[in-house]
């Protein structure tokens, strides 16, 4: 008696049995093909009668699937997932860090940017402000992100060099940064936290507005000609970017001609 090939077809068999049940329009004919289907894996299993698929499982220890009423996580879920960590690892990656400021210096100056998903650190913003953007409008759902963004924003604007920053070459130290302000309303339509800046290399007086709340949700000004993000997520648009660019453009946030 060979096992394997007896296993081999009673799974050949299993398939076209789901095959069939698929395209089985008769209620009673389907209802039919479930039961040998469950008849082939009782007997294959090692039982001696029909078992339910549960029973099986148990005995088993078989995972088992539940339907769902989403798919993964939402983006709230999503958001809240990240840790300090996660963005300093994400900002210490040099490769990735050296290609975005290399993109954003051809593409920056003179533009006016959003940056979606900015983060605790609003690295894209950053490097797009040292590139000659005109105003550059962050927006992030995070609570904490946003706050340890403003705190390392004030932290400048005071003076104080932040290490890790100045060691990727994100730091906005030598720029003027001044009449920084907060707002103290979870849901005002302005922004959260607005920052002016001006450098000696640069006498153009640029803004910088912080924005707490999905893209989707915040009051944007809009007129934005280039938008930057990192949210791909570890699978490809696992945390919305498909949605959150149409959306923008559904709005009319975006130019015509936005990079």
């Amino acid at each position: 008696f060979d096992t394997t090939s007896w296993l081999a077809d009673t799974e050949m068999r299993l398939i076209r049995n789901l095959c069939r049940w698929e395209d089985e329009p008769d209620a009673s004919e389907r209802q039919h093909i479930w039961q040998q289907s469950l008849d082939l894996l009782s007997h294959a299993c090692g039982y001696t009668r029909r078992m339910s698929l549960t029973f099986i499982g148990r005995d088993f220890h078989c995972s088992r699937f539940r339907p769902m009423d989403r798919w993964g996580k939402d983006r709230h879920q999503y958001n809240e997932a990240y840790s300090l960590d996660n963005h300093i690892s994400m900002a210490t990656d040099q490769p990735r860090v050296d290609a975005f400021r290399k993109t954003l210096n051809h593409v920056s100056y003179g533009r006016n940017v959003l940056d979606v998903g900015c983060g605790p650190f609003c690295l894209l913003s950053r490097f797009a402000l040292q590139a000659g953007a005109i105003t550059v409008d962050c927006v992030e759902q995070n609570s904490w992100a946003v706050e340890h963004a403003i705190d390392i924003f004030k932290a400048e604007a005071g003076g104080q060099r932040v290490n890790g920053l100045w060691g990727i070459g994100a730091s906005l130290i030598e720029h003027e940064l001044s009449g920084w302000q907060r707002r103290e309303s979870d849901r005002c339509a302005t922004p959260y936290f607005t920052l002016s800046l001006e450098a000696a290399q640069n006498p153009m007086h640029r803004r910088l507005q912080l924005f707490r709340d999905f893209s989707s949700d915040a009051p944007l000004p809009g007129g934005y000609d280039l938008v930057v993000h990192e949210i791909l997520g570890h699978i490809a648009s696992s945390e919305g970017v498909v949605n959150a660019i149409s959306n923008l453009r559904d709005r009319c946030l975006l130019t015509r001609d936005c990079v």
